[in-house]
């Protein structure tokens, strides 16, 4: 797949990703840049409406699984992720 995977680990480089990715990327919050994900989070109708995708345990370790999400965001697990990271090229990670 030619699509880029922008891998969002913390909540202030999310802006800076959103500016720079382009039409086709996908993205993924996980650790600290599960934040974003929450509904009432300020960025989070930015990242709703990308095709975007939240890893499910790193809610879970946050204590924020049952928060409501961004409308638009798909949560995942850990074997998705994976597999996201095989299928999209490049894989690009935001810190």
């Amino acid at each position: 797949m030619n699509r880029t995977l922008h891998t969002i680990h913390a909540v202030t480089a999310l802006s800076a990703c959103l500016d720079r990715a382009g039409v086709d990327a996908d993205f993924l919050l996980l650790e600290e840049g599960v934040y974003a994900a929450l509904a009432d989070h300020p960025l989070s109708t930015q990242i709703g409406a990308r095709r975007a995708f939240v890893l499910t345990p790193d809610l879970a370790l946050r204590g924020l699984a049952s928060r409501p999400l961004a409308p638009g965001l798909r949560p995942i697990a850990m074997a998705e992720f994976v597999a996201m990271t095989i299928d999209h090229n490049p894989c690009l990670a935001w810190f």
